[in-house]
């Protein structure tokens, strides 16, 4: 999961270099400090099927405060579904 954040971040700044520069434009990446806040097992009834996943949230700090967030969505056999970044700051 926190390879998984370092990826997109390193994604992110390639694919969409104007976005990723206005969030991030007063942030030294290489002071970003990253810890695990939450992980949960999801169970959703839709219609006749049971969808099933684990989330996991990283919380974002650059210098002391946060900034964001990062979600990563699992099957229970560990296989990534998506991943989101919100930037709050």
């Amino acid at each position: 999961m926190i390879e998984g954040f370092w990826y997109y971040l390193n994604n992110y700044k390639e694919d969409h270099p104007e976005d990723f520069n206005k969030d991030f434009s007063n942030v030294g990446i290489d002071l970003i400090s990253i810890k695990v806040t939450t992980i949960s097992l999801t169970l959703n009834f839709r219609y006749d099927e049971i969808v099933e996943y684990v989330t996991c949230f990283l919380m974002i700090e650059y210098e002391g405060e946060e900034i964001g967030e990062y979600e990563s969505l699992f099957t229970l056999n560990g296989e990534d579904l998506d991943d989101y970044l919100r930037i709050s700051k």
